[in-house]
């Protein structure tokens, strides 16, 4: 079991997080992780579109996003969803100390 990190900064520990699945820190990373803790707030799961639309001043296209999240998914930092939504995998939410249950089936 992971404890919440202690964060200096407002992304410290989205670095960390990130760092721990063996990633490099990226703008685009760092600000998908964002939206997914909103989202997780909320109480939802996020689409490809949703995420582009969020981060509509990066001018990124929906593929470049897409990628990422193809990524993020295969360390296992966030869960495809049946539905083509994504959500923060369960550990991943209990290392970033939401205390928010996982949306979505594990898949």
């Amino acid at each position: 079991m992971y404890r919440a990190f202690d964060c200096s900064s407002s992304n410290e520990h989205i670095h960390e997080l990130l760092q721990r699945y063996g990633l490099r820190s990226s703008l685009l990373r760092l600000k998908i992780i964002g939206i997914l803790q909103d989202a997780v707030a909320q109480g939802r799961s996020i689409s490809v579109r949703d995420v582009h639309e969020k981060l509509h001043a990066l001018e990124l296209t929906v593929i470049s996003i897409r990628e990422a999240l193809k990524r993020l998914s295969a360390v296992g930092v966030i869960v495809a969803n049946p539905d083509r939504t994504y959500s923060l995998a369960a550990e991943a939410l209990l290392m970033l100390g939401t205390g928010q249950q996982p949306q979505g089936r594990v898949a």
